[in-house]
């Protein structure tokens, strides 16, 4: 009631409130390096890998914390991933092939070249207003995380889904504190919040994992069919997408943001937690 999701920076930085919950994707205009994963197809589905990987991002390249800095926010509280992006449709798509000219609503922007890639007409649309749309058949399919297609009743409307693999699994929920706020605490004090983030992350992704597994089960429950994307058609997809991480470490670069540090250390922690991507990402 006292602001909108992309007032959140805003709100916090002229201390409408101290503490409130935020997204990186709602604000990348403002603080484009913590929005980096959007770059990165097929990263590891791990919420606990991501998240830890994002915390010590944070916590060891001054920059990502230095861009929030800037906008009086403190550090992050919490990292919270969400679940990976299937295809909810109303007619069976079992293929690439299948998906070509469907038109396809989602949000973030960031999916643009994923879809476009796949043969898809991207619709920009809030997750919220996917619902009348397909109703409408102004989409002919939608993406969002499972969790919050279940929670929106999407399946109501799409008897298919088409899982592409482990498209994007983003860690870009928050918790953050207005900075003025935050150097007024003692140190005790300071840790004692940092110690209830750790603890309310956990808490956090438990309750993820239960709402992914409760939204199969709804699925089940309501007769949808699940079609997993073949190995040939996985390959010529991951052939055709563009390298968007080092298109985005390029373009943070331009606007002289250290965004291949950025790109080299999220790969690093990545390779070192056991993952390797389907696809080459180096300096050109």
């Amino acid at each position: 009631s006292l602001f909108s999701l992309p007032e959140t920076i805003t709100a916090l930085q002229n201390r409408v409130v101290d503490i409130s919950s935020g997204l990186w994707l709602f604000h990348p205009g403002l603080v484009p390096l913590g929005d980096f994963e959007f770059g990165f197809w097929f990263n590891d589905p791990d919420y606990r890998t991501q998240a830890r990987i994002k915390r010590e991002m944070f916590d060891t390249h001054p920059a990502l914390k230095g861009e929030l800095a800037k906008h009086n926010i403190g550090p992050p509280m919490l990292y919270g991933p969400i679940s990976t992006y299937p295809v909810f449709s109303r007619q069976p798509i079992n293929s690439l092939a299948d998906m070509r000219g469907k038109k396809i609503g989602f949000a973030p922007s960031g999916l643009i070249p994923f879809f476009r890639a796949a043969g898809m007409v991207p619709v920009l649309s809030p997750a919220v207003a996917i619902y009348e749309r397909l109703e409408r058949g102004v989409v002919d399919a939608a993406t969002v995380s499972v969790e919050i297609a279940a929670s929106l009743k999407w399946h109501e409307l799409t008897p298919y889904i088409f899982s592409l693999g482990e498209v994007l699994t983003p860690t870009c929920m928050t918790v953050w504190v207005n900075m003025d706020m935050w150097k007024s605490l003692s140190e005790s004090d300071q840790n004692l919040f940092i110690e209830a983030g750790r603890r309310a992350e956990a808490r956090y992704i438990d309750y993820l994992e239960q709402q992914v597994e409760k939204a199969y089960k709804e699925f089940a429950a309501a007769g949808i069919t699940i079609t997993k994307i073949s190995e040939s058609d996985f390959n010529e997809l991951v052939a055709r997408l563009p390298n968007t991480a080092v298109e985005w470490a390029e373009k943070m670069e331009g606007m002289g943001l250290p965004g291949w540090e950025v790109v080299d250390l999220y790969v690093k922690l990545s390779e070192r937690e056991g993952w390797k991507f389907p696809y080459e990402i180096k300096r050109p």
